[in-house]
């Protein structure tokens, strides 16, 4: 069996050039995020744009690196000069313009999830300080997996230190999100495969680290993992954002046959929100289902490239 934690480019299928794009230039650095381990952040910027707003996109768990594939629903708008787009790897893994992408192993093994909100955090400080995008532009933030819960707890770290960016997202789009507690998650990944789940509980029993960096089992750490086993829901962490700040845009896009990330928790949500609403709460929750796994089909990609283009035609405003 396969513990598919992660997305592994599921949203290449969709990231064809534009025959007339405009021209942009990428741009990275290294973040330090304690000695000895750093994240690489990558921002594609519109030539000849000044101010532009700032699409920041994160996927899944697993080894890989992000800037091999933009999110489609982020390049579109690149290529038309509407954004500047923002993503970044995480520690030990890079993608170069000469050698491509460079894994290493005793690096990567040292980060936690917490290490990634840290990058991220980071990665929004650089991109802003780049006239192409600005200290004021606004940000749009598109989660896939475990990317929509680092980039909520990015939102919700910024909302609890009254950080000023807080003001700037227009947009939060979570697919795929796990919403339950990952234990649980991950129990619903091993159901009806008891010999592989008998070998997950041992490897755990014996801190086997090789088992769970093996990509065909999880792609994480073996301590990112008893972390995550310890953190809050992203569930209830969402509850606390919509009641704490109902002026920001949530929006859900989810299959109604994802088998990691199961779609009732996202309906229970939805169901909350609208008993908070009849109660007077009004908060910006809109939640979008689709026939499909944890990957998307064109329709789900279509309404997410939608959905950015209305936050950035607000932003412009």
């Amino acid at each position: 069996m396969k513990l598919t934690l992660y997305i592994a480019f599921g949203f290449a299928l969709f990231s064809a050039s534009h025959a007339q794009a405009k021209p942009w230039t990428r741009v990275s650095t290294l973040l330090e995020l304690e000695p000895g381990l750093s994240c690489r952040a990558y921002l594609w910027l519109p030539d000849g744009e000044v101010d532009r707003p700032l699409i920041f996109y994160a996927y899944g768990t697993g080894i890989y690196s992000a800037a091999e594939n933009i999110h489609p629903a982020a390049k579109s708008f690149l290529e038309k000069g509407r954004a500047a787009v923002l993503t970044f790897d995480k520690p030990g893994i890079e993608n170069t313009l000469d050698k491509g992408s460079v894994y290493e192993r005793d690096v990567f093994a040292r980060h936690r999830q917490g290490h990634l909100v840290a990058c991220a955090k980071a990665a929004v400080a650089w991109a802003s300080e780049k006239a192409e995008v600005g200290a004021d532009s606004s940000i749009l933030l598109l989660g896939h997996s475990e990317g929509a819960q680092v980039l909520t707890r990015l939102y919700a770290e910024w909302m609890e230190q009254s950080d000023p960016e807080t003001e700037r997202v227009e947009l939060l789009q979570l697919s795929g999100a796990p919403l339950d507690d990952w234990k649980k998650f991950i129990g619903c990944q091993m159901a009806g495969d008891a010999e592989f789940e008998k070998r997950f509980e041992k490897a755990l029993k014996e801190n086997d680290e090789e088992f769970f960096l093996a990509a065909e089992n999880a792609g994480v750490p073996l301590e990112y993992l008893k972390e995550m086993f310890e953190t809050p829901a992203l569930y209830e962490m969402l509850q606390t954002l919509l009641s704490e700040r109902p002026e920001l845009n949530v929006e859900f896009h989810h299959g109604l046959e994802d088998a990691y990330c199961s779609v009732d928790r996202v309906k229970a949500l939805h169901t909350w929100q609208l008993a908070e609403q009849k109660g007077g709460k009004l908060s910006k929750l809109s939640a979008h289902y689709y026939p499909t796994g944890h990957f998307f089909n064109r329709e789900a990609l279509k309404n997410m490239i939608e959905s950015v283009d209305q936050a950035l035609k607000k932003s412009s405003n």
